[in-house]
């Protein structure tokens, strides 16, 4: 073990990604509400690294491949007017503790800065960074027959919710337009439509239709729901317990 004579009062690590693009819709002008355009995404985790250092075990500390894929399928996932909105919702996930299912250790703040190279026509970069600590977070939590739903942001924009479904369980996901939405698996176990959808998967909700997922494993798992539709999600938990009683 490595302590210093001069150690901090609290440990301090930082785990970055830098440069991830995505191609998503977000903007306020008509021209940007149906055409794809890169955003440019770096995010700062501050974190303990200390167990992961000691035991060797990545689901001590942040893998940011699963970080970077979860960032992306928020982005694909809701067409935000605003990058406000969009580095809130970024912000809720990531500070979000681990969800049934999810093996990681937790972060105590995060830095999301976005930028849209294309927005000033090459006159400059755009862009916003927010900065959140974990104490900023508030995580609502509902019951539903299938389990509970965590709802992580939601405004009139957007919608970020985990599901997390018990075992044997299974959850319909509401019937969304074209472009309003995505399922991201946040574990192993689960099914979508009856095919598997094994962990750091991506599904985008298109076609007006309902989705059922099924949690096919002896453990609660979690699956991401994000959508520009918000209320949907909600009626849809509500219409279930409703059926249910």
């Amino acid at each position: 073990m490595c302590h210093g004579a001069f150690a901090l009062s609290e440990n301090r690590d930082v785990l970055g990604i830098r440069g991830l693009e995505v191609q998503c819709v977000v903007g306020v002008y008509p021209r940007e509400r149906d055409t794809l355009q890169p955003l440019t995404v770096d995010v700062e985790l501050v974190l303990d690294t200390q167990a992961a250092a000691e035991s060797g075990k990545l689901s001590r500390s942040l893998d940011y491949d699963a970080v970077a894929r979860q960032v992306e399928a928020v982005l694909v996932g809701c067409r935000f007017r605003l990058l406000e909105t969009a580095a809130h919702a970024l912000c809720s996930l990531l500070l979000a503790p681990p969800a049934p299912g999810e093996r990681r250790a937790s972060a105590r703040s995060v830095a999301i800065k976005l930028q849209k190279p294309e927005a000033l026509a090459g006159r400059a970069v755009a862009g916003l960074t927010v900065q959140r600590d974990a104490s900023w977070l508030a995580v609502a939590r509902a019951s539903a027959p299938f389990g509970a739903v965590e709802v992580l942001l939601d405004t009139r924009e957007a919608g970020v919710y985990r599901l997390v479904i018990d075992a044997g369980r299974q959850a319909r996901l509401p019937s969304l337009p074209r472009g309003a939405g995505a399922a991201f698996s946040l574990s192993d176990g689960l099914s979508l439509d009856s095919r598997g959808f094994r962990a750091r998967s991506l599904e985008r909700l298109d076609g007006n239709r309902p989705h059922v997922v099924q949690n096919t494993s002896r453990g609660a798992r979690t699956l991401l729901l994000v959508t520009c539709q918000q209320q949907r999600v909600l009626e849809g938990v509500q219409a279930e317990r409703r059926t249910a009683g």
